[in-house]
């Protein structure tokens, strides 16, 4: 997931670096025609073509772009940066068409998103919790151990807090790393970016707390180990998975987003009506 950050934003990165030279390379090109037409005119060079023309340079030759840098704390999350675009043309021509640029990637992949920390926390960590903690005690149940454990001197509490301590410190170890990773392989930190990087560890550890909180209400009941996994699988179904979808359901149903094929065909059909008046 870290790789992948890493990845997406010295693409980014590239982006912006690539734009900037090539609008460099363009206006020293445009100034050594410029200087090579004012000592001898070449018929060859049609009057769009030549750079001291402020019309055909700015229609035709200009290579002027905007390019959205990565947020420093971009490795992560992608989010919608593989979908939405980085880079946008600035010139007085006319605006890109919606239905002249092409898909960038498969939109089955775009739909998807990418693998990245931010997946890990939101869908994997529950399950990591799930996994580490639904049998802390089902098992010692099934196995008719916990009555001779129990007989020790220790209570209850106290040894599902002494089986709990090391699962807690795991999953807060992976959230450290992947903050600690963010901060290394990512841009240097200043105080802002690392207020926001602690804000995030925050979140996830709280959103951890949470599952482990709801995992110990699950198996609290007198149910085996596998009652609790299948209990807490419906759990995080409807949570992670159910919920967010019936969420974007209810967006999309009060508010719809124009369709994009819509769109398309109202713009033809309002060219084709633009054409035939012209004629």
């Amino acid at each position: 997931a870290l790789a992948n950050g890493v990845r997406w934003q010295r693409h980014l990165a590239g982006l912006g670096h690539s734009v900037a030279q090539v609008e460099t390379e363009t206006r020293a090109h445009a100034r050594t025609l410029a200087a090579r037409l004012d000592g001898a005119p070449d018929p060859l060079v049609a009057p769009l073509y030549d750079p001291r023309n402020a019309y055909g340079y700015a229609y035709f030759q200009m290579q002027h772009a905007i390019a959205l840098p990565p947020a420093p704390l971009a490795v992560l999350g992608v989010g919608q940066t593989d979908v939405l675009a980085n880079v946008i043309p600035l010139t007085p021509g006319p605006a890109p068409a919606l239905h002249g640029t092409a898909e960038p990637e498969n939109p089955h992949r775009q739909a998807a998103g990418r693998f990245d920390a931010a997946f890990v926390v939101v869908y994997l960590l529950p399950l990591l919790i799930i996994g580490l903690t639904h049998g802390l005690l089902a098992t010692e149940r099934e196995r008719g151990t916990l009555p001779l454990l129990l007989a020790q001197p220790i209570t209850l509490g106290g040894l599902v807090v002494g089986r709990l301590a090391p699962r807690l410190l795991a999953v807060a170890g992976l959230i450290a790393v992947l903050a600690f990773g963010a901060a290394l392989l990512g841009p240097p930190l200043d105080s802002s970016t690392t207020t926001r990087l602690l804000l995030w560890s925050g979140v996830g550890l709280a959103y951890a707390a949470f599952w482990f909180a709801l995992t110990l209400r699950v198996i609290a009941q007198p149910r085996g180990a596998a009652h609790h996994a299948l209990v807490l699988a419906g759990w995080w179904l409807a949570l992670v998975v159910m919920a967010p979808a019936a969420v974007n359901l209810a967006v999309k149903s009060l508010a719809p987003v124009p369709s994009r094929v819509e769109l398309i065909l109202a713009l033809r059909a309002a060219g084709d009506d633009a054409l035939a008046e012209r004629s």
